[in-house]
């Protein structure tokens, strides 16, 4: 026997049968919108990618935002999530957009490049790609370190405001390297402490992570555009890379590197203790101001790449007349006397007076020095302390890392 189908059963299956295609339709359509949803998700919360592109961090007054203004928008876009994840404490990204792991690196290494509390080494993040979509989890070590920079900030504003009044931009850029130079300790360590700004501030001991950093916070605080320059391990074949910075002073870029600055100055100190004297007023300015040849090398291939072609050219060369106590074309004996005897005398009242020569060459140095046997030296320093009413005995060694630079110290006798 054949059954029926009941009215209320029929109307049921038909009832049934739409509301399959309606949820169906719904589905695709919430997927459709899920995947072509411009917003971005930080831990979960969307913001607007126009929002996000907007967005002005607190401490926008110390960048000068130098590598952004090189990004395409997909990567502005990225550039400008990172930084609001990392002022927000936003562990978990998501952004409608597809990049890759290089590209991801490049671009969270150029934000921490143009801001001063994001330090480069502390990387740390894990990242998931999906077709449309990219993903990225932040570590908490990662805002540890901001939080920890940030904090530094008002140490920064007390050197400033101990700045002497009525410096024009040069005097501020080297008087904040000298800063740097004289009251932090290099070391290569790559433990936190040395690669944050509090191991400049607090503990005087940093790696060039925490005197890039804080010279770049300085600078432009002192009102001078200043951003990071790095290259990677990878980069040049090794397990460690460098960063310093570029800053502009006066109008004209150059290479600034604290870190190698005080790496110097300590070896100085070092070799004037050696001789029983005390040379801490010493100080090697073969990181301040220099050219990229100066600082890079022949090639400026030390550079990563991805910044190659967005730093500054830095080809004016170091301003050594301001720098230096004389500069030397070559060996000018009566020149190199009066510059040594008009140093001492403004300096009369120290115990302990540096001065740095500088020569135009290489060669024109190594001729000087050949005059510096005991017996002429001998004579030289009795004439200078004749003009400079100076008794006492001078110690002359090179700047080991700028092969143009003779210096000397001048110790009064009792």
């Amino acid at each position: 026997m054949k059954l029926k189908k009941s009215g209320i059963l029929q109307t049921f299956l038909r009832y049934f049968s739409v509301s399959l295609v309606t949820a169906a339709i719904v589905l695709g359509v919430l997927f459709l919108w899920e995947a072509q949803d411009p917003s971005i998700r930080f831990d979960g919360q969307r913001q607007q990618e126009e929002q996000v592109l907007a967005y002005q961090g607190e401490y926008e007054e110390y960048t000068s935002s130098h590598y952004e203004k090189f990004l395409s928008k997909k990567e502005q876009l990225l550039y400008q999530a990172l930084k609001y994840a990392y002022d927000h404490g936003s562990e978990k990204v998501r952004l409608a957009e597809e990049y890759d792991q290089e590209s991801v690196a490049n671009i969270n290494a150029v934000l921490k490049a143009d801001y001063p509390q994001y330090t480069t080494s502390m990387f740390s993040m894990e990242m998931a790609l999906r077709p449309g979509e990219t993903k990225l989890r932040i570590n908490e070590k990662e805002f540890e370190g901001i939080r920890r920079n940030e904090k530094m900030i008002p140490r920064a504003r007390e050197v400033i405001s101990q700045m002497p009044q009525g410096m024009d931009e040069f005097s501020r850029a080297k008087y904040l390297y000298e800063y740097l130079v004289k009251n932090v300790t290099y070391t290569s360590e790559k433990g936190e402490d040395y690669a944050l700004m509090n191991g400049v501030f607090e503990l005087g001991k940093a790696n060039c992570d925490g005197f890039a950093s804080s010279l770049q916070l300085l600078y432009q605080m002192a009102g001078m555009e200043c951003y990071k320059v790095y290259y990677h391990g990878s980069d040049v074949g090794s397990d460690v890379g460098h960063v310093w910075n570029i800053a502009v002073v006066d109008g004209t870029p150059y290479h600034v590197d604290a870190s190698r600055g005080s790496l110097v100055t300590r070896q100085m100190w070092d070799t004037f203790s050696s001789a029983g004297a005390d040379g801490r007023e010493a100080i090697s300015y073969s990181g301040f101001l220099m050219t990229e040849q100066q600082a890079l090398g022949p090639g400026n291939n030390i550079l990563n790449p991805f910044i190659r072609d967005k730093v500054d050219a830095c080809t004016a060369p170091k301003p050594a007349g301001r720098i230096y106590d004389a500069v030397q074309e070559g060996w000018e004996k009566e020149r190199f006397l009066t510059a040594a005897a008009e140093g001492l005398k403004k300096k009369k009242g120290l115990r302990s007076v540096f001065l740095s020569f500088h020569f135009t060459g290489a060669r024109q140095l190594l001729d000087a020095q050949n005059h510096f046997t005991t017996d002429e030296w001998d004579a030289y320093a009795r004439q200078i302390g004749q003009r400079a009413d100076f008794y006492g005995r001078v110690i002359i060694l090179n700047d080991t890392s700028d092969n143009k630079v003779l210096c000397a110290l001048f110790e009064w006798g009792e």
